[in-house]
């Protein structure tokens, strides 16, 4: 019974992805490259008639078993950001034992070293391609994700917050205690959900507070809606939280915010 459930949220996940290509004219290319020899799939949506010289990059990192096509039809940063080129890697056979129900899923490493650094290499050489054949914004690249994707936002911003501009996690914390003792300030959009059952919100908060030190953030924040609250930075790499009162998912009202967060934070060397 769970099989075909399953089974039939991927094939409406499926049905719902090509009619938004097809009514809205949405382009995406899908592209292999090679990482440690293994052949690794993303979709890309590059932008068309643009008048911007340079292009921003956003690397959007799936859940732990969460369908490409889902996350592109849940994500859609190309609808609040038509100029930027958009990436949708797919993970690897990845196993995460909280998580385990059933057999490994595709997914993330989930600290520093995990799985040999397979998707650090991953991300260094989607921007090795990108710079190769587009004029992409290299002040501008940003990285979000959702769950084990969001967890991996963070540990790709510990080891290249160098290239990274900003990072917005969507449910997903760092775990490692060592990678966090080697985490530096960069801006941070955390989206977090109340009831969440996979990620505990507690879990979430911790998160924030540390993120908060990190960043030397005021430790009250301005509140922009019943979601939003912004903190201001001493070190001009500011943090904003959307707390949502609801379970484990990417709720599509944050996306807005994720985007315009983005472009208001460039790579300060």
């Amino acid at each position: 019974m769970r099989k075909r459930k399953y089974l039939l949220i991927k094939m409406i996940y499926i049905v719902a992805f090509v009619l938004m290509i097809l009514t809205k004219g949405y382009s995406l290319e899908q592209i292999r490259i090679s990482v440690d020899n293994k052949q690794r799939d993303l979709f890309l949506y590059v932008p068309e008639n643009t008048t911007q010289e340079k292009l921003p990059v956003v690397i959007v990192f799936h859940g732990y078993g969460q369908e490409l096509t889902e996350a592109i039809s849940k994500f859609r940063i190309d609808k609040y950001w038509p100029e930027a080129i958009v990436v949708y890697p797919r993970g690897l056979s990845t196993t995460i034992q909280k998580m385990e129900t059933g057999g490994a899923k595709s997914g993330w490493q989930t600290y520093v070293g995990d799985y040999k650094d397979r998707d650090i290499r991953l991300f260094d050489e989607i921007l090795s391609y990108l710079k190769n054949k587009y004029p992409i914004d290299e002040n501008k690249i940003y990285v979000t994700g959702f769950s084990n994707g969001a967890a991996f936002s963070y540990v790709v911003a510990t080891v290249r917050r160098n290239v990274i501009a900003a990072i917005a996690p969507i449910a997903g914390t760092l775990g490692s205690i060592k990678d966090r003792n080697i985490f530096k300030e960069i801006p941070v959009f955390h989206v977090a959900g109340k009831q969440d059952e996979i990620v505990k919100f507690k879990s979430q908060k911790e998160m924030i507070e540390f993120i908060k030190k990190i960043n030397k953030c005021n430790d009250e924040g301005i509140i922009i809606n019943k979601n939003v609250t912004e903190y201001k930075s001493a070190i001009d790499k500011p943090l904003t939280t959307f707390i949502y009162n609801d379970i484990h998912k990417i709720p599509g009202d944050a996306i807005p915010f994720i985007v315009e967060f983005f472009k208001n934070n460039t790579l300060k060397q």
